[in-house]
């Protein structure tokens, strides 16, 4: 049987990980490997860096545990930093292997990056697998082809909703030998502890250990999920909203995982609004997976990818910095914004409002704040945070060519005594 590399992506679990599940029974020996970009990776147009100190503890928390995890398995996680081609050319002068295994993502980088790495597994003898799993649905279980993916969630919703099909959870029955090869050691910027603010909603802690334990708190409560249509749009406090969004973005939870905690809520409780609304939430993180993987580099673009009108971008450079700092003036947006800044994560409402203020009040480059929150978010994913971001600015997926937020009454609605605002002041 092959030898074989298991190279962990954005899938930071053991369980239900059907890519891994199939590694392990078609391979005698893998070789289980974790790349870590450098704390310099480059920027793109918007932004000099990439990720800031909270995302990376987070992302290393995440390694931690999955090494933890697969240890107790008698399996040895080979962590190395560097160049992706380069980490593969030199394990495989370690240890020589024939087959490679990756999960499927999208976005542009991630797909160009997958590419680099077949041609030289390719040109190496190497074989390649592999699989999309990042979203509730299988592509192969949609009603159309992905070119055919309709441009509205509604219609998306309504197609899949008639003929629902979610795979069963896909474990790895027997461990295969692993090749314990050294790992790289911390390089001092990864090292860092993340120092959580006290005001934070939650204190988030990477891994699938942390993930599921907070699936199980949220969705094991018949209060928290059974109130959470009419709580999702809270600010404070960490059981207004699920909050498994970093567990998801980071694979230590796959939304299968999710959903199946969802009808254990339902068999034992019944189903109700909120307990579909969470259901609702998971097809739209699919909707914009599948999104990002047609339109490939267009959820980059500043006219974007739907029908709506070129967004506006002529606004003041000082007015940017003023709303990167929380210093815009306006309470209820520089509270959202510093409590990214300071937490790594806001509420989805919080968000909303911080985008439409940015791109519909100071007319900033859409773009501009999606590479800021991509900095910052602890669940940043590239199809979530950039199709929202084109979806608010008028560019995306969005019906009616743009979601302008009258932030005045959305905190008076959602911010009534200022309770928020004066927390983050």
């Amino acid at each position: 049987m092959p030898v074989g590399v298991y190279y962990f992506r954005k899938d930071c679990r053991i369980n239900d990980n059907p890519l891994l599940a199939r590694a392990c029974a078609e391979c005698d020996q893998l070789i289980y490997v974790w790349v870590c970009p450098p704390p310099s990776q480059p920027g793109h147009a918007w932004s000099s860096h990439r990720a800031g100190s909270l995302r990376y503890a987070f992302m290393r928390e995440c390694i931690e545990d999955l090494r933890a995890d697969l240890a107790a398995e008698g399996v040895v996680l080979v962590v190395r930093f560097g160049d992706p081609v380069q980490v593969l050319a030199q394990i495989k002068a370690e240890c020589s292997y024939d087959r490679l295994y990756g999960e499927e993502l999208p976005g542009t980088e991630e797909i160009m990056g997958w590419k680099t790495i077949s041609d030289y597994a390719a040109s190496n003898g190497v074989q390649v697998i592999q699989h999309w799993q990042r979203t509730l649905l299988s592509l192969s279980d949609l009603p159309f082809g992905i070119n055919n993916l309709p441009r509205v969630f509604t219609s998306f919703r309504t197609k899949v909703e008639q003929n629902w099909h979610v795979r069963e959870s896909a474990d790895v029955l027997s461990w295969p030998k692993s090749v314990a090869l050294p790992s790289d050691p911390w390089q001092l910027e990864f090292a860092k502890e993340k120092k959580m603010d006290p005001r934070a909603s939650l204190d988030f802690k990477g891994g699938a250990k942390s993930g599921y334990e907070r699936l199980l708190c949220y969705c094991g409560s018949a209060d928290l999920l059974g109130r959470y249509k009419e709580t999702r749009n809270g600010l404070i406090g960490p059981d207004y909203s699920s909050k498994l969004s970093p567990w998801l973005a980071w694979g230590c939870l796959s939304p299968v995982e999710v959903y199946d905690a969802i009808l254990n809520y339902e068999d034992k409780f019944g189903a109700n609004e909120s307990s579909y609304w969470l259901v609702f939430e998971l097809l739209w993180r699919d909707f914009f997976q599948f999104t990002a993987r047609k339109e490939g580099r267009r959820i980059f673009l500043r006219s974007g990818f739907g029908e709506g009108v070129r967004s506006k971008s002529n606004g003041r450079s000082v007015d940017e910095i003023k709303w990167k700092e929380g210093q815009t003036g306006h309470a209820f947006v520089d509270a959202c914004m510093r409590e990214l800044v300071a937490t790594g994560y806001m509420s989805n409402r919080g968000r909303q409002n911080a985008a439409s203020y940015l791109v519909h009040d100071l007319a900033i480059d859409w773009r501009i704040g999606a590479s800021f929150f991509e900095y910052h978010l602890l669940d940043y994913d590239v199809a979530s945070n950039w199709c929202n971001w084109a979806y608010i600015a008028g560019v995306g997926n969005d019906p009616r060519a743009g979601r302008k937020f009258n932030v005045d009454k959305q905190a008076s609605d959602y911010d009534p005594k200022q309770t928020f605002g004066k927390l983050w002041a």
